[in-house]
């Protein structure tokens, strides 16, 4: 992992000031140079928020072959559901996990919102690792006003088997939001689906409820919450 490790050890703070082209540039070199050397064990998580949808883009230029999942969970909005089934038509390589059979109280999202994302969203993807044998995860992480970073790194070691790809995490909302109608990608329309969410309709609705603090909040616990899912998934396995 010498290459990508090698992004890693430059200043990634002069790498948030790079014009949008080279953010592109580096991106899609971080996604070739990981599936150069990991091969089929470079897997992508598509959340299907809009920066998934763009990082998934990059995946498909950097190479055609890298394959994906998603993790589709019983509160999920119907818009969310038929995005994602015409997802995997259109892209066979994305696997669904999920998490339907998994008995939990209604009022869990209401109750105990990290234990309810951990119940449906660890166990299938702790499935998926194991299936489909990764070594290093992509996502789709960004720079969101400065202080959601939570010192991430674009390459980074999870555990001793699992590593982090993430690609755009020196993007910002604007560089997002470019690529997306530069490139026409097909997005959950905002108002359907914040970005910040993973999807699932309780949790969108307490968001909505939380005026103010939510959209910088949310994405940090969020984006926490979901490295806290995958490194104990690995260890768990």
């Amino acid at each position: 992992m010498s290459a990508i490790m090698t992004h890693r050890c430059h200043d990634l703070t002069s790498a948030y000031d790079l014009g949008f082209s080279e953010k592109i540039a580096r991106s899609l070199s971080l996604i070739r140079s990981a599936y150069g050397q990991l091969g089929d064990r470079l897997v992508f998580e598509h959340n299907l928020t809009r920066e998934s949808c763009v990082v998934w883009d990059l995946t498909k230029r950097a190479s055609p072959n890298i394959r994906g999942f998603c993790i589709a969970t019983r509160f999920q909005p119907p818009e969310t559901v038929l995005f994602m089934e015409k997802l995997v038509a259109q892209y066979p390589e994305i696997r669904i996990y999920e998490s339907f059979y998994m008995e939990i109280p209604e009022d869990l999202p209401e109750i105990d919102p990290s234990l309810c994302c951990k119940i449906l969203r660890d166990r299938p993807k702790r499935q998926a690792l194991e299936e489909m044998n990764v070594s290093c995860l992509m996502t789709g992480f960004h720079h969101v006003h400065g202080s959601a970073r939570l010192d991430l790194r674009e390459f980074e070691a999870v555990t001793g088997e699992l590593s982090e790809l993430i690609p755009i995490l020196t993007w910002d909302d604007e560089d997002v939001a470019r690529y997306v109608e530069s490139r026409q990608i097909p997005c959950i329309p905002p108002h359907e689906q914040a970005s910040c969410s993973v999807g699932c309709s309780a949790c969108l609705r307490r968001e909505h409820h939380s005026a103010g603090m939510v959209d910088e909040v949310a994405r940090m616990i969020r984006a926490q919450a979901e490295r806290n899912i995958l490194s104990g998934t690995r260890h768990s396995a």
